[in-house]
Formats: structure tokens, sequence, C-alpha cells
């Protein structure tokens, strides 16, 4: 019995001999806590210059063709193409036949009332020669200088009340002006371009029935456009009619000279913003496209510019001073979504440009970055 305690007690003092030594091993290998003086927190930092700032107006749009419209039949009848077929992409000069639709049945009635015409006034000269002998000669020359395959010369000045209810006693008005008014109609029958530009749709083949009113395709100005912008109301006072500035194609990188040509009077409820319209003139530029611009604001002395997120709170900038944060009060000249005009820092402080909120204010830093 005495031989199995004493087994016993060897165990459990193996145990324990075995139990110090591991704790010993482990307290060695455990490394030690580091000062926590030494920790520094890295931040992205910036050496500012202290100096004129000039703030820009951003604005941004797609631009637009300065002139737009839908081409219509006014008249009916069988089409067929102008100088060059009606199809996408067609570019027509101004007054360039674009379509044209049958007219021999009004051309020939034109023709037929035009040589009526003629025959009433060749009966009437000997009446104008009797009762009228200051204007007969006139007349007689007006009969003569007519063409029954031309428009109608505008008829001679007529001062004598006499001889105008004589002359419209013989339904001479009535018949020039129903001439004149086929003339005009006549003139439907070419679809003319009311500007240079561009087909950007079409919908006519060439020899198809066309029905008035019926819609043909669309025209656009080529080369002249208009950007189309919205600003703060704040800023309109930067941005009159004649203010020219840059714009720049977001996706290819190409500039264009613009210019303001109409502000609008009008405040938009929902974004509380003015819309501004910009014409932009080049043969590079395509409807669609979207553009945008800086145009030239105010001008702050003794300032400087920083990222927003480099704002803390509404008027604090951390500076850095012996990689130490410390949080500077400032002026907030300025501030949009990106950018904050200040003034109020030291020459060339170095502030942190990143988002930090103020319990980084004593802390230890580590500057990243700095001047980039």
């Amino acid at each position: 019995m005495k031989k199995r305690q004493i087994i016993i007690i060897l165990i459990g003092v193996g145990i324990l001999a075995a139990s110090i030594l591991l704790s010993g091993m482990l307290t060695k290998e455990k490394p030690e806590q580091k000062d926590k003086a030494d920790l520094k927190t890295a931040v992205k930092a910036r050496e500012m210059e202290t100096g004129e700032v000039k703030r820009t107006v951003r604005i941004t749009g797609r631009l637009v063709p300065e002139k737009e419209i839908t081409v219509f039949a006014e008249v009916g009848g069988v089409a067929t193409f102008g100088v060059r077929p009606f199809k996408v992409g067609a570019n027509f000069k101004k007054g360039e036949i674009m379509i044209r639709i049958n007219s021999d049945e009004i051309q020939s009635a034109l023709i037929a009332g035009r040589s009526n015409f003629q025959s009433l006034l060749a009966g009437i000269i000997p009446d104008l020669k009797t009762d009228f002998p200051d204007v007969a000669e006139t007349w007689e020359s007006y009969l003569f200088d007519m063409e029954i395959d031309e428009n109608l010369p505008p008829l001679p000045e007529i001062e004598s009340k006499k001889l105008k209810l004589f002359l419209s006693g013989r339904q001479v008005f009535s018949n020039y002006y129903n001439i004149r008014e086929n003339e005009t109609r006549l003139a439907k029958f070419n679809i003319r371009a009311p500007f240079s530009g561009s087909l950007v749709s079409a919908s006519l083949d060439e020899g198809s029935l066309v029905r008035v009113g019926q819609p043909l395709g669309e025209f656009i100005s080529s080369g002249s456009f208009e950007l189309e912008s919205g600003i703060s109301y704040s800023d309109v006072q930067y941005l009159s009619p004649g203010t020219e500035f840059t714009a720049r194609d977001v996706n290819a990188g190409r500039e264009f000279k613009a210019i303001v040509v109409r502000v609008s009077d009008r405040v938009d409820p929902q974004t509380q913003q003015v819309k501004i319209f910009s014409r932009i003139a080049s043969s590079d530029a395509r409807s669609g496209i979207y553009l945008e611009g800086d145009i030239p604001a105010e001008t702050f002395d003794d300032a400087n510019e920083i990222p927003i997120d480099a704002l803390v709170g509404n008027d604090g900038v951390f500076t850095i001073s012996d990689s130490t944060a410390t949080l500077q009060k400032v002026d907030v000249e300025y501030k949009n979504n990106e950018i904050a005009i200040v003034s109020g820092l030291p020459e060339r402080a170095k502030i942190i440009v990143d988002k930090h909120n103020e319990s980084l204010n004593g802390s230890t830093v580590s500057a990243v970055n700095l001047n980039e």
C-alpha cells in the first residue's frame, strides 16, 4: 500500500514539474508589447500654398442640334427623291430639294389660269385707254411682260379709288390672287431644306404615295449645336449671355469653343437649378455627345482649394506639425460636392486631405503622398 502511494506522489511531482517548465517557455516566447506612444496613424497629406484661387462653375450637358424639324408633306401625291436620296445620313444644303411630289395637275391648272388672266386683262385695256388713259400704258406693259409658265409679277400700283373699283368689278383682283394662291401651293410640291443639315430618320421610298400631313423624316442642322445645362441659381450672375468658355467631350477629350446664348429666368423647384443654353459651332461635334466645361466665376485672395473630404465639420481642417494632427479652424469661402475654398491656414501648412473625424485631434500621424 505504501508502494502505491509513493508511485502516485512521484507522478504528481512530475506533472507539476512539467507544468512549471512549459510555463517558463511560453513566457520567454511572448513578444514584448509595443509602447503605445510608438503607434502612428497613416494619413494622406498635402502641403498647401496659399495664394489666389479662381473658382469656376462646372456645367455638363448633352449636345443637341440648334435646329431640328420633322419633315411633313403639305400636299399629297406620288413622291420622288430630290437632289439626292432621302435616306438617313443624307446631307442637304439650305434651299436644296429633298423631295418632289408630282405636280402635273396643278401646273396645268396654273397655266390655264394665267392664260385666262391674260385674256381678262386684254379685254379691259380698251376701257382703260378711254376712262383711265394715264395708267393704260402701265397695264398694257404688265400684260405684255406676263408669261404663262412663270409666276405672276406684282400688280401695278393703284392709287385711284375709282380705278380700284373698276378693276374689282372686272374681277381682276380675285383672278390674280387665286393664281398667286395656286403658285404658293405649287411650291409645296417641292420640299426644300429649310437650313443646311442632315437626315437622322427617314420613312419614304421613292415612288410611294404620300398623304397630306404625313411625317416623312427628321432633319437636324449640321455644325451648329446647343448645350443645355443646369446650374445653381446662385451662380447665374457669372453666366450672362455672351460668356465664352471651353467645353470638353467627356469621352473623347475633344474641346469646343462655346458661348452662352440664353439663360432661363425660372428656377426649377425640384433641383433649385436654372437652365442655361450655350451655342457650339463645329463640324467635328455630334448630336448626343456629353460635354463638360468650367466657366470662370469669383476670385479669392490668400486662400487654398482643398478636397471636400479634408473639411472637418463646417469649419475645420487637420494640420500636421511634428507628426501630430491638430484641428485648425478656417473660414470656408465656398464649397461644393468636390472642393472647398478656405482661408486662414498658415503658410505652407501640411493638411490631412482624407476624411477623418475630430477624434484624430492630438494623435500621432504618419503623412503619406505629401505634395502629391
